[in-house]
């Protein structure tokens, strides 16, 4: 799936099995992909973003549950292009799945 591919909003999003995560003591997530040997790092955004993804959740339930965590229903529309944008990259890396 490229960059620029759509999330479906309604898709439910798991993670991949193949990869771990760590939190780092600033915040940042730190994502272990074992099939890849590779080592990714992302922002506490991305680390909020990933501590949501249960399985059940879909792509605009995480936009949801961040505007209203926040209280930021003016910045809703820039919180869902970074949400978006967060799990167009998680795709492109496989590091999670999406069942629609």
């Amino acid at each position: 799936m490229s960059e620029t591919a759509a999330i479906p909003p309604d898709a439910a999003i798991e993670r991949a099995l193949e990869v771990s995560h760590e939190l780092s003591e600033t915040g940042e997530l730190i994502l272990f992909d074992q099939e890849k040997s590779e080592v990714v790092m992302f922002n506490a955004m991305g680390a909020c973003i990933w501590e949501l993804i249960d399985g059940r959740r879909t792509a605009r339930e995480l936009v949801d549950f961040i505007v209203e965590a926040r209280g930021a229903e003016k910045e809703r529309p820039v919180i869902e292009r970074d949400v978006f944008a967060f799990l167009r990259e998680l795709v492109g890396r496989r590091s999670i799945r999406l069942r629609v």
